[in-house]
Parts: C-alpha cells; sequence; structure tokens
C-alpha cells in the first residue's frame, strides 16, 4: 500500500491497480480451486522464473518467446494473467503453498481479518495487545 499512500500524501488520486493488466504477472494475486487469494511478491522476475514455471508444473513456459523475459511478460501480461488464472484455479491454497515454497517462489496468503488475529508471526511480533477499557474490561 505505500505507492497508494504516498499518492495520497501529495494529493494525487490513488492509483487503480487493474490485477489482470499487473505489468508483472509474479507481482500479482490469483485465487485458488477453494476460493482463497495469494499475493505472490516475485520482483526480480527474471530470477524467479524459472523456478515459478518449475512449481507451477509448466516448464514449457520458461522458454516460451511470449514469457521469457520480464520486458515480454510485461507486454503479454494479459495473455499470462489468463494462463495463470486457470493454472493456479485447478488446486487449494495448501496445495499450492507446499509446491510454491518447493520451489523457492515468494507469495504470502490473503488472510481474512480472523485469521491475521490469530497469524503467529502477528502475534510474535505482538501486532494486537490487551489494554484497559475505560468502562472496564480489556
Amino acid at each position: 500500500m505505500a505507492s497508494d499512500i504516498q499518492s495520497a500524501l501529495i494529493g494525487l488520486p490513488v492509483p487503480k491497480h487493474d490485477r489482470i493488466r499487473a505489468h508483472n504477472p509474479l507481482c500479482n494475486t490469483y485465487r485458488t480451486k477453494d476460493d482463497r487469494w495469494f499475493w505472490m511478491a516475485m520482483l526480480q522476475a527474471d530470477v524467479h522464473w524459472p523456478d515459478f514455471c518449475r512449481a507451477i508444473e509448466r516448464p514449457d513456459l520458461e522458454n516460451d518467446p511470449r514469457f521469457n523475459t520480464m520486458e515480454i511478460r510485461e507486454q503479454h501480461c494479459e495473455e499470462l494473467i489468463r494462463i495463470l488464472d486457470k493454472i493456479l484455479a485447478s488446486k487449494n491454497m495448501e496445495e499450492w503453498e507446499k509446491r510454491l515454497r518447493a520451489n523457492n517462489c515468494i507469495y504470502g496468503r490473503v488472510q481474512t481479518p480472523l485469521e491475521v488475529t490469530a497469524d503467529p508471526q502477528a502475534i510474535a511480533n505482538h501486532f494486537f495487545t490487551e489494554i484497559e477499557h475505560p468502562i472496564g474490561g480489556k
């Protein structure tokens, strides 16, 4: 959200993000078979491209002339995102997490508010603290 906040701070309109036209399809959101979402955050897309293709079991995409460099993937982003949407909708979140982790892909699960409040990392970092309420209780 940093770019959104920066725009707001200098009085510019908050940019609209269209996931279908993401310049870097490896930095985008995708839905899984069990209707969960995850955010891929592979900013150095060329570095991660081979591992990602292996993770999604599509080694043919790695050297596909439409997608084999970041610049070319950007030119064909809508086509690639349609392909990835179909692939990533074929398995549930747990299955994709195993495959993405095993292939060194950078991603994060989009959590519900209830999941966030129970997230072990959020708890370990003391994101949520109990305070005394003025009317009573915590």
